[in-house]
């Protein structure tokens, strides 16, 4: 979300000034508070959300739509193998490159469609950054209850 922002011109500083700065930067809160907010819906509302995470997404793209196509009973006779594979990040990074974007009109060029991996995170943030995430309430709780090791 910073490189999206920072594309945007929302934000204009350095990740680590962007993560100091993260709990007062949003309308919708904390990323801690947003997501607490959609996984307390999901127990009070079960079958009104679906919660999917990106990393899983990735790693089994089939699995997961097989999840999404059950949840909402959709999709019935679709073949999620040719969805999967229109749907690869590069797949999707390619139609943006050939056809623009609107977020690429608003950012002079950026990519909307940036990086697309999972992980990258160890390599991006410092312990410094580390530190100032996880000194944040109801990160660690909320990564645990994600399924990240923490």
């Amino acid at each position: 979300y910073y490189h999206y922002q920072k594309a945007l011109g929302v934000f204009t500083g350095s990740l680590s000034a962007y993560l100091s700065a993260i709990n007062t930067l949003h309308s919708f809160g904390s990323w801690s508070k947003h997501v607490q907010e959609a996984l307390q819906h999901q127990k009070k509302n079960p079958g009104k959300i679906i919660i999917i995470r990106y990393e899983d997404l990735l790693a089994d793209t089939v699995t997961e739509l097989k999840k999404i196509t059950s949840w909402r009973s959709i999709g019935k006779n679709a073949d999620l193998e040719a969805v999967a594979a229109r749907c690869r990040f590069e797949e999707l990074q390619q139609v943006e490159k050939n056809a623009g974007s609107t977020f690429m009109d608003k950012t002079q060029g950026a990519n909307f469609f940036r990086e697309g991996q999972a992980g990258t995170w160890q390599q991006v943030l410092s312990e410094t950054d580390l530190q100032t995430i996880y000194t944040q309430p109801g990160i660690r709780e909320t990564l645990t209850e994600m399924g990240y090791a923490v």
